[in-house]
């Protein structure tokens, strides 16, 4: 998807409103509180290294090979 240059920004969380200055990327601090939340909630993560190791080109989880 490309972005389009000549829109508003709008806020990175709720995707909606455009952006106040002083709460940038966000609209407001509601919006910069709750994607905090989700961090501390762990709804986001970031995958290690190991897990990188592990995708295959298409993007997609590789089968497991280790057995027991």
């Amino acid at each position: 998807r490309l972005l389009d240059m000549t829109s508003e920004p709008t806020c990175v969380y709720c995707r909606r409103r455009q952006m106040s200055s002083s709460w940038r990327p966000f609209c407001s601090e509601d919006c910069k509180l709750r994607d905090l939340q989700g961090w501390l909630d762990e709804d986001y993560r970031i995958p290690d290294q190991e897990q990188s190791s592990q995708m295959t080109d298409d993007g997609s989880a590789g089968e497991d090979t280790n057995t027991m």
